[in-house]
């Protein structure tokens, strides 16, 4: 029996981005833009001198890469009809800015929302948990 390790998410993302837009270049465009992404909240991390929990602080990096994902999309989605209807490069920018905003701000919005109120349930958790504890709960649990 051969077994082979799974492959990661991005190498497997790749090649369905790749034939939904029928380009390489589009496809690096949006992984690239994954990396970087990632790559900027371990950065903000450090500046802030912040730990990185892996429950919380992974939640926050995979929601921020399917923001960017999806932005990345819709964006390019709109920039490459624009340039087959004719227009110049310049002005198939502006008009996907103009008519994505919208679109691209409410799926960011509201995604912060959300994970604004799971962090705060997990604080609202922890401080309720530490209500309840006892004074000799806590020396106990030191010793």
């Amino acid at each position: 029996m051969n077994k082979r390790p799974a492959p990661p998410v991005a190498a497997g993302l790749g090649p369905r981005i790749e034939v939904r837009f029928n380009s390489f270049y589009s496809a690096g465009l949006i992984l690239t833009a994954v990396v970087m992404s990632t790559i900027g909240v371990f950065i903000g991390l450090l500046v802030t001198g912040q730990p990185f929990g892996i429950v919380m602080g992974g939640i926050g990096v995979i929601a921020l890469a399917g923001i960017v994902v999806n932005n990345n999309i819709v964006l390019i989605d709109t920039y490459d009809r624009l340039r087959e209807a004719g227009h110049p490069p310049r002005e198939a920018v502006m008009q996907t800015g103009a008519q994505r905003l919208r679109p691209v701000m409410l799926t960011t919005i509201t995604t912060m929302l959300g994970l604004m109120l799971t962090a705060n349930f997990a604080a609202w958790r922890r401080r309720r948990r530490a209500r309840h504890l006892k004074p000799t709960d806590l020396r106990e649990a030191a010793e």
